[in-house]
């Protein structure tokens, strides 16, 4: 019997001239060649001439090729023609595109080892990139795959970040789509996040870290911590916990790398970029008050120059200003703005001043109008929040503002707002009030001590409606410490901590004047070094296939050295 192969020419160009016996014979003939690169070769040089005969009818034909693992190919000319065969048929027969873009996204979540895995994307990206500069219309095709195939929450970590890391390099050659995409993994990291509450992530800490303490003696060496299977629900936690810092971590590096391409600041393409995460910011963020983590995402992107900063700012401001909002939006962008300044080591005094001369101008405008003058948290939800950021920037913030300016405590008419008749303390966080009281005491502004004290001997009754905004102001702050250890590295050198009122503040980032290029470009070098040490890691996990050990990559101390008071920690 002839090689069929020779003869394969002579059965397509029967199959199209009617004989249809001759479909299941090619079909048979590219399964049994699906591994043999010289005759797929020959099999494809022969269909590309007929790629418009092959419609929906031959769709078990078209899958087939589809399904070849071409990146296994040797040589690059049977990649490039495998390409071409693609290329052309798509471009008369788009009943296929779909499916096509379909399998190849699909093999971002394949389980291959990293050699491996590391020469397929590259050649999955080409075809990508391929398709959508030659069919536009096929942009919307890939970011709808994109976004349908993302693995779902609880699938493994390798897979997830391996889908997530190729989501951002598609941002690279379309870059049309880059504000979907991003819309895509930032909603996914909040679905992570909102499983790794802010107890859960210390605990899990302090267990590592106890871990870590476990592998000395007495003497100094070294032994195996005991072994313990972590349970089910210990397991499920670590995975998100680890899951969403290599996301985060990728999402800092995909934000440095836009603003800083080649090691120096792009105003334009950051500008760009700022503006698109705030929208994404303004419609998943904010409204999402279970986060802890992801909204630094913004607090990183607004750091690198002061137009973002006060772009941010103002973005707040005018929120919590819109009497149209509801209110527990108008409140979230107050917490979002009160921490924002107080955290922030790159915001300036000249910025925190004028923000708390807004907000206490907001403030005071709003005692002169208020009709309902009895204290209600029901009523004045958007006023205890405004006065209530007011002092929480004031007691992190403070040894800047009077040594500029003495006199600002009555500048902004603080004692009005804490002595006014709807009695702010008696509503905002507790330790916000009583911390303010300790930092106008030490600065011998006014005493605070006596509402203090007459709201503790007066028991507080709330609505059920106003229950949801007390808890929020009690216990949203959303710039919080940042925990998680991998990504951390990204947040902070530009983090404030809280310190004792009696302890020196040298936590400035950045002076009014400070040259911010420079010191810009030597933070940016200081965060590639540990970046790329984690990558190095990752990748030598995922081969060796201890993708769920759950092993953190840096000492979890430095995430523990807080408090345990929401604002303070």
């Amino acid at each position: 019997m002839a090689d069929p192969i020779p003869q394969f020419e002579a059965l397509v160009a029967e199959l199209f001239q009617g004989k249809s016996t001759n479909y299941s014979i090619i079909l048979d003939l590219i399964q049994r060649n699906k591994s043999n690169e010289k005759e797929l070769q020959r099999i494809l040089s022969i269909l590309i001439f007929y790629n418009e005969f092959l419609d929906s009818k031959c769709r078990t034909i078209v899958d087939a090729i589809i399904d070849v693992n071409w990146h296994g190919f040797q040589e690059e000319g049977s990649k490039s023609l495998y390409k071409k065969f693609f290329f052309t048929l798509l471009n008369s027969q788009m009943v296929h595109t779909q499916r096509f873009i379909q399998i190849q996204v699909s093999k971002f979540k394949s389980k291959m080892d990293e050699a491996e895995y590391s020469q397929m994307a590259p050649d999955v990206h080409s075809i990508l990139q391929l398709l959508a500069q030659n069919q536009p219309s096929c942009t919307e095709l890939i970011l709808h795959t994109l976004e349908n195939q993302f693995p779902y929450i609880t699938v493994g970590t390798a897979v997830q970040f391996r889908y997530f890391e190729q989501m951002l390099r598609i941002i690279d050659f379309i870059p049309s789509i880059r504000s979907q995409v991003l819309s895509i993994l930032i909603d996914r990291m909040l679905q992570i996040d909102a499983n790794c509450p802010r107890d859960v992530v210390e605990a899990t800490l302090e267990t590592a870290e106890e871990m870590i303490f476990d592998m000395e003696t007495m003497d100094g060496e070294a032994v195996p911590a005991p072994p313990g299977k972590p349970t089910p629900g210990e397991a499920e936690r670590k995975a998100y916990i680890e899951r969403l810092d290599l996301m985060m971590a990728a999402f800092f590096n995909f934000i440095k790398n836009t603003c800083f391409p080649k090691g120096e600041f792009d105003w334009q393409e950051t500008k760009k970029l700022f503006k698109q995460l705030l929208r994404i910011f303004d419609n998943t963020i904010l409204p999402a008050n279970d986060c802890v983590h992801v909204q630094f995402v913004m607090f990183f992107v607004s750091s690198f120059r002061l137009n973002l900063i006060e772009g941010f700012i103002n973005y707040c401001s005018n929120k919590y200003q819109d009497p149209s909002m509801p209110v527990l939006h108008r409140q979230a962008a107050l917490c979002y703005a009160g921490s924002y300044v107080s955290r922030g080591r790159f915001v300036p005094k000249k910025v925190v001043i004028s923000t708390l001369e807004s907000m206490c101008a907001w403030a005071n405008q709003y005692l002169d109008k208020v009709t309902h003058s009895v204290e209600s948290l029901e009523y004045h939800a958007v006023f205890y929040s405004v006065t209530q950021a007011i002092f929480y920037i004031i007691v992190f913030r403070h040894r800047e503002l009077f040594a500029v300016n003495s006199e600002i405590i009555g500048t902004l008419k603080l004692q009005r707002l804490v002595f006014s008749k709807l009695n702010p303390f008696r509503f905002i966080s507790p330790d916000v009030a009583r911390v303010f009281t300790q930092v106008m005491k030490t600065c011998e502004a006014f005493d605070c001590e006596r509402i203090l004290q007459q709201n503790k001997d007066t028991p507080l009754r709330i609505s059920e409606a106003a229950d949801e905004c007390r808890r929020f102001l009690h216990n949203f702050f959303p710039f919080d410490p940042y925990l998680l250890v991998q990504s951390g590295v990204f947040v902070r050198p530009i983090y404030r901590l809280f310190r004792d009122l009696h302890s020196d503040d040298r936590e400035s980032f950045t002076e009014d004047g400070d040259n911010e290029e420079e010191m810009l470009v030597e933070f940016i070098k200081t965060i590639d070094e540990h970046h790329r040490k984690a990558a190095s890691v990752n990748a030598r996990r995922w081969e060796s296939g201890s993708s769920e050990n759950h092993s953190f990559l840096l000492t979890p101390s430095d995430a523990l050295s807080y408090g345990t008071s929401p604002g303070f920690q």
